[in-house]
């Protein structure tokens, strides 16, 4: 029921419900119940001159025994900030960043729009782990109240089609790991209440001059995209979304929606780190993302049973004692599962590739089994 506003006057221009659990990396509810002091760095990444603390509740509910104190409310600049001049003397930390999945790349460089985003600019900062945290509501009864959180990043020039864009996301990572079947959209064609992939979704649109030109949404499993929207690893098992139009684009948006199914009420957030396209590669650089593939399997078995494949990451994270593991499970006759390894670059004619392959079994693998490998 609590919530943080800021405003321009008397509008609205961001808000921020506390019940999210997790806000910028912290456990807020969990450190609110314990009665612990915690301070909220907020970037609205719109202008704004008021800020409001307060409660406003629906429901019977009692805050006597446990009202909100607020301590201080503190306005800092931000990086190169026109306006204010005053550094933060606590300022946020940012993450030390690790390599990018792309050694030669080219990202977004603008925030052209965002709604309940919490530090947009972070998604255009040019490190790799910072990010700007969405947020999306079930609202109240009829829908009331409901709201989606999204982030439009723009590049400086336009991407001609058939250029792949990456954005690299933290979602549910039960949904991320089902979507990292590209076939999972089939499976999702034939069900009619999805809970798991159509409650709490994302949408990503790539667009020019606003405009969309593809769209693809994971409620669907990216259905009808003709495989030009997945979800893919990098070899430290991070998620991307790869969206490939088929036209020329300038910007990427992703929303963040949240059904009514999960109860009323309810929040959940999702964070978005950077859009960034391959402009080339290193010398000798290997595999640089990893997906699957499969058929014949139900989304019941999928992900469980050991049917599909499970720590795909490993087939590219360069250590050869770590491996990735594929399997049919208990699908039976005419199933198949595939794990898709990409490379930058297009190989010569006189070029080769090894795999460092093991099955489990020993002595009782038929030559069936291993034919049909």
């Amino acid at each position: 029921s609590f919530e943080i506003r800021a405003n321009i006057g008397d509008q609205i221009v961001y808000s921020k419900k506390l019940q999210g659990g997790l806000v910028n990396g912290l456990d807020l509810l969990g450190l609110l119940r314990n009665g612990e002091v915690v301070t909220l760095p907020i970037g609205p990444g719109v202008p704004f001159d008021r800020v409001a603390i307060g409660v406003n509740t629906s429901v019977g509910l009692s805050l006597a025994s446990s009202p909100l104190r607020v301590y201080n409310v503190e306005r800092y600049g931000g990086a190169n900030s026109p306006v204010l001049s005053c550094p933060d003397p606590n300022p946020i930390i940012p993450p030390n960043p690790t390599d990018h999945m792309l050694s030669q790349k080219d990202c977004a460089t603008s925030v052209v729009s965002s709604e309940y985003a919490n530090f947009p600019f972070n998604a255009v900062d040019g490190n790799n782990d910072t990010y700007t945290t969405l947020e999306a509501s079930s609202g109240t009864a009829a829908g009331i109240g409901s709201y989606s959180g999204h982030i439009e990043l723009g590049f400086s020039q336009p991407k001609t089609a058939g250029t792949t864009t990456y954005i690299r996301v933290d979602f549910d990572n039960e949904v991320l790991g089902g979507l990292l079947n590209g076939s999972v959209g089939q499976l999702l064609g034939g069900v009619v209440n999805n809970v798991l992939f159509g409650s709490h979704y994302f949408t990503v649109d790539a667009k020019n001059n606003g405009t969309s030109v593809l769209s693809g949404s994971s409620n669907t499993g990216f259905y009808n995209t003709e495989g030009r929207v997945k979800v893919v690893q990098d070899k430290l098992g991070r998620y991307y979304i790869a969206i490939t139009p088929n036209a020329d684009y300038n910007s990427i948006r992703i929303t963040e929606s949240l059904g009514a199914l999960l109860g009323l009420g309810e929040i959940r957030n999702m964070n978005v780190y950077h859009a960034c396209v391959s402009t080339g590669s290193e010398p000798c650089e290997q595999a640089f993302d990893t997906y699957t593939a499969s058929n014949g399997i139900s989304l019941d078995l999928l992900g469980a049973g050991n049917a599909g494949v499970t720590n795909a990451q490993n087939a590219i994270d360069g250590n050869a004692n770590t491996a990735s593991s594929i399997s049919i499970g208990a699908a039976g006759v005419a199933a198949s599962v595939y794990q898709y390894v990409d490379f930058h670059t297009l190989s010569a004619v006189t070029d080769h590739f090894r795999v460092k392959l093991k099955m489990d079994g020993g002595s009782v693998i038929s030559a069936e089994v291993l034919g049909s490998i």
